[in-house]
């Protein structure tokens, strides 16, 4: 464990850690307890991939091919210089308990998977930025990567 946090609401206590492997990309591993139990696992590094062979070097495209029943969200207004100055877009399958972040590249001028996120199936997903407001929430289009006009 790297950090340790506890989330606004009903996110739980956070803890973090730093994959130091040598994988294509080091990164965050977030895991998310609630009542000393995990639910949710936020992953921002290439060393774990999902069963159909998805990790955060894995394109669009190819996230919706492999997952056919995603609907994107803004699960919230804050974001910072890491995510490009823009809210993430998230891709979430509830019944199946997973959801993909995408984060804005201003240099690239797109979007790239930042994380893989699995939860409790049935639920919803806690957010990498703590909702403002309940309202923050909000659908778009299927398979959209982005929050609106720009």
């Amino acid at each position: 464990m790297d950090q340790e946090w506890r989330e606004e609401g009903d996110c739980g206590t956070t803890f973090n850690w730093l994959d130091m492997k040598e994988s294509k990309v080091l990164g965050n591993v977030f895991i998310r307890f609630r009542e000393g139990r995990v639910f949710q696992i936020d992953s921002r590094t290439s060393s774990f991939r999902t069963r159909d062979g998805i990790t955060i070097s894995s394109s669009p495209k190819e996230v919706h091919r492999k997952y056919p029943e995603l609907r994107a969200y803004i699960l919230s207004n804050g974001f910072s210089e890491a995510s490009g100055g823009r809210p993430l877009v998230d891709w979430v399958d509830s019944e199946q308990g997973i959801a993909f972040g995408f984060t804005y590249s201003p240099r690239a001028n797109k979007r790239y998977l930042d994380s893989i996120i699995v939860f409790k199936p049935h639920t919803e997903v806690c957010p990498q930025y703590s909702p403002l407001e309940p309202s923050d929430k909000r659908e778009i289009p299927s398979y959209s990567l982005e929050t609106g006009p720009r």
